[in-house]
């Protein structure tokens, strides 16, 4: 991606380049405050993970990992965990592992959304 792209070339400079402090990466520059970010898309979540080492903080990254599995969009986020409801239980457990926010929002969130926990992992099917 881009950002990849910026962020590697802004650690090449440092490299290179040892008199000056190397740039700050784009992606650094808009989500590096080290709180908790959720970055989803409707392809792979290693779409994401490659600018996760200039984000800091809390990175959760999702995805639909590439499977073609259902007949709209709305199924296919909800089959791959990436509808409205699994980013708002995303975001509110990054919180939570902060310390921001106790576990029970949490729980009560994902009870209140629907979001089960005990379903196998897409990902491994």
């Amino acid at each position: 991606t881009g950002w990849r792209r910026d962020g590697r070339e802004c650690r090449r400079q440092g490299r290179l380049s040892r008199e000056h402090p190397p740039p700050q990466p784009y992606a650094q520059q808009c989500f590096g405050d080290g709180e908790v970010t959720v970055a989803v898309t409707d392809h792979v979540s290693t779409l994401s993970d490659q600018i996760s080492r200039w984000v800091g903080g809390e990175f959760i990254s999702l995805g639909t990992e590439g499977f073609g599995r259902s007949d709209s969009r709305e199924a296919l986020r909800r089959f791959f965990e990436i509808d409205t409801e699994h980013v708002v239980v995303a975001a509110l457990s990054g919180l939570s592992r902060r310390g921001a926010l106790p576990a029970e929002v949490v729980v009560e969130a994902r009870e209140k959304l629907g979001v089960a926990t005990e379903r196998t992992d897409v990902c491994a099917i």
